[in-house]
């Protein structure tokens, strides 16, 4: 063994180790160290209602339905809470859900409890129910836009034209008689279109009002009262693609696209992008629109027509009605895609299917124009000229304001040679909407 190794059992060494393993306890004064001890867990403070806001408008639903969950926990904030919980749920497509929470928190007091609990029962087809809960919210604050919008809305989707204008009556009264505007972008939003559409659907200076809304109410909304409100942008997008008006710069494409900074999950804003491409026939872009959006919300109702519309154009109509089927699963009485089933049947030759279709459709709404634009464009496609006419003409005496089944009809015109009657049909539907693109550049 060499000098310099020391033997494994000699004593020195074995107190050597003890001294090594005591060094810690003592400090460079050869006292003992006390170990300090760690530092308090400090707990995150809650967060707030503002910021679960926050989280919801800006696209993150998950975050915000664990912020709301958990404010919901404190009994002062449980009636913000479960209506914040409501909205993240509505974002999600989590229908069922949404209406559970909303009867167990029961606050039938709530004007926004009931307006929420409509928007749920609205995606789910129950819309006896929806119009009563519009009325009692309306009853309990007769200054909720949201609800008036949302009641003439349903009164127009179920054929109740009349009864519609009478409730968007009240925004052109709020309008005339309130010289200075609320200054809150979601009233702003929400009386704009409940205004414009009174102005068009009796025909009071469309022309000015149009422009009055788009400038002076949803641009006021989302530059001057508040620039995360995506749905003032949205609003005016909307407005814009229903008079094919999809200039990137100065159309809808570019109010599509800033929602979408704002909030990158939202579906209608997809949609919408998608329907955009879907008239210039990018069949690749429309579906991956679709798709986003119901990524975000899986039973979002407007993304599955959209593809449903995509599939009628590329002429795959068993896979179209499929994609109908999808949507009645969530909602049975979805006007739109029982519509586009009866054009999808329509275009099988399907009589029974679009009989079967139509008996749904008119025990919902009796006067359906949406139900015969849909079956016109459907046998316009087939080149069977003479239902498609039928169909846009029943269409205008349904809706008379409806500038775009005038447009189809005089297209259809014009691929018969019927110049003529095709430049009187362009020219009713310019004197309706002198901002409809599509009739202009057709013109």
């Amino acid at each position: 063994m060499s000098c310099l190794t020391p033997s494994r059992s000699h004593p020195f060494r074995l107190l050597s180790h003890v001294a090594v393993l005591l060094l810690p306890a003592l400090n460079a004064s050869g006292q003992e160290q006390t170990a300090s001890p760690p530092p308090p867990v400090t707990a995150s403070p809650p967060p707030s209602l503002g910021e679960a806001r926050d989280l919801l408008m800006t696209g993150e639903y998950e975050r915000a339905t664990a912020a709301y969950e958990t404010l919901g926990q404190d009994p002062g904030q449980a009636l913000g809470a479960g209506l914040g919980l409501a909205r993240c749920r509505l974002r999600m497509g989590e229908y069922q859900e949404m209406i559970a929470g909303l009867a167990k928190l029961n606050a039938t007091d709530s004007p926004d409890w009931h307006y929420l609990l409509a928007q749920a029962l609205r995606e789910v087809g129950r819309y006896d129910q929806v119009l009563d809960h519009l009325r009692q919210a309306i009853k309990l604050d007769k200054s909720q836009a949201g609800a008036r919008l949302l009641l003439g809305k349903m009164l127009e989707m179920l054929g109740r034209r009349d009864q519609a204008i009478e409730t968007y009556r009240w925004f052109e009264g709020r309008l005339l008689r309130q010289a200075q505007l609320p200054r809150d972008a979601e009233w702003l939003t929400d009386t704009a279109v409940g205004f414009l559409r009174y102005s068009v659907l009796t025909r009071t200076n469309v022309v000015s009002r149009t422009k009055h809304v788009l400038h002076e109410m949803l641009q006021m909304a989302y530059e001057r009262v508040d620039r995360t409100w995506w749905p003032a942008r949205l609003a005016a997008a909307d407005l814009l693609r229903e008079r094919f008006n999809n200039d990137p710069e100065d159309g809808c494409v570019a109010d599509y696209e800033a929602a979408l900074r704002i909030n990158p999950r939202l579906g209608e804003a997809h949609v919408g992008l998608g329907e955009v491409a879907l008239e210039d026939w990018d069949f690749e872009e429309a579906e991956r629109r679709a798709e986003l959006a119901l990524e975000a919300n899986p039973h979002l109702a407007p993304a599955i027509h959209l593809l449903a519309k995509r599939l009628l154009r590329e002429r795959r109509y068993e896979e179209a009605a499929e994609a109908c089927a999808r949507a009645l699963a969530i909602n049975p009485n979805d006007i739109v895609a029982l519509s586009l089933r009866a054009a999808a049947a329509a275009c099988r030759y399907d009589d029974a299917g679009v009989e079967q279709m139509r008996a749904r459709v008119s025990a919902l709404n009796p006067q359906c124009a949406l139900f015969h634009r849909s079956l016109g464009d459907a046998w316009h496609a087939l080149r069977q000229f003479g239902a498609a006419e039928k169909q846009y003409q029943r269409a205008i005496e349904i809706e008379p304001t409806d500038a775009n089944a005038r447009t189809e009809l005089g297209v259809l015109y014009m691929e018969q040679g019927l110049e003529n009657r095709a430049r009187d049909a362009f020219d009713s539907a310019w004197a309706i909407d002198p901002f409809n693109a599509r009739t202009k550049f057709t013109l």
